[in-house]
């Protein structure tokens, strides 16, 4: 995307719930929207439940393909575990 279109998306990123998985540790429900700003009717949601190490390796791996295409933006910030709690 080119960045003058890039600024014309939003993307909302939202952990409503969390669970204790059946192996003791817990899992959280991520939901990332992404809207335009001038056809909010064209918003698209995704649900997932991911463990927090789960996000991180995910965080990673996004971070190393970002590295190696070597994309003119930033790479996404990994959010901080106070955002998760």
């Amino acid at each position: 995307m080119n960045p003058k279109n890039q600024e014309q998306w939003v993307r909302l990123f939202d952990i409503p719930e969390t669970k204790l998985h059946e192996d003791g540790y817990t899992i959280y429900k991520i939901v990332s929207t992404l809207l335009h700003r001038s056809y909010p009717e064209a918003s698209t949601s995704l649900e997932v439940w991911r463990r927090y190490s789960s996000i991180l390796s995910l965080h990673k791996d996004v971070l190393k393909l970002h590295n190696s295409l070597k994309l003119a933006e930033s790479p996404p910030p990994y959010c901080k575990p106070s955002l998760i709690k």
